[in-house]
């Protein structure tokens, strides 16, 4: 279960059992209450990573400990990447911003991560990600 902000919320599920978690709505309010947001769902968008995701996951475990379960140090990030064994990883990561920079919302919801993203923070990880990769650089500051 996502942590939860200083705003309440109600999770909405129709979900059947074996449905991806894209059939799942949260519902935010307290904020204002007539209105609702409805966080676009990560899983899908971010399943070309997944096994990089697993392998980042090193510092706790996400239900736990959401985002801060991942190590995003720039020797953590080669080290996963080596451990995931994904030959087509820097396409792969290509490919997951491209579907996050076109998808409609400002606002994510990753069950797998545990977190909530705004578009512009999603997108500097996934660069920061990107970026570690491409230069194969260990001594640069984490994301």
């Amino acid at each position: 279960m996502p942590r939860q902000s200083s705003s309440s919320w109600i999770l909405a599920s129709n979900r059947r059992e074996g449905d991806s978690p894209c059939g799942v709505a949260l519902l935010f309010i307290g904020i204002a209450p007539d209105l609702a947001v409805l966080p676009a769902c990560l899983h899908c968008r971010l399943a070309p990573i997944l096994p990089l995701l697993h392998w980042l996951e090193t510092e706790c475990v996400a239900d736990c400990c959401g985002i801060d379960a991942y190590g995003f140090w720039p020797d953590a990030i080669a080290r996963a990447a080596m451990q995931a064994g994904l030959p087509d990883l820097a396409e792969r990561i290509a490919q997951v911003r491209e579907r996050v920079a076109g998808a409609g919302g400002d606002v994510f919801l990753s069950h797998r991560m545990n977190n909530y993203f705004d578009r512009q923070v999603l997108l500097q990880l996934i660069d920061h990600i990107a970026a570690c990769l491409a230069s194969g650089a260990r001594d640069r500051e984490p994301y």
